[in-house]
């Protein structure tokens, strides 16, 4: 992220020719390495962060999937009812 423009990069590297084409005039006065290291980390948090979240939708929708492809019907383990087959409550 660019501290003088709403410009944003990816790349430290990008943002570095970004500065030198861009703001020439204020070269030297911006944020230290330091400031842009810890933007870039943020970026990079951010990025792991979605990843983690998609991931974590897709397993969910897995587990939806595996749920709504289970038969509706279950044998009892019971010993009295062995050979009965019940419901599960989403069809009552």
């Amino acid at each position: 992220m660019c501290p003088y423009c709403p410009a944003t990069y990816s790349r430290i590297d990008t943002l570095r020719s970004h500065l030198r084409v861009k703001h020439p005039d204020r070269r030297g006065r911006g944020p230290s390495a330091a400031h842009h290291r810890q933007l870039y980390q943020q970026q990079q948090q951010q990025q792991h962060h979605k990843q983690k979240q998609q991931q974590q939708q897709q397993q969910q929708q897995q587990q939806q999937q595996q749920q709504q492809q289970q038969p509706a019907y279950y044998v009892s383990n019971y010993s009295n009812y062995s050979n009965r087959y019940s419901y599960s409550d989403s069809l009552l």
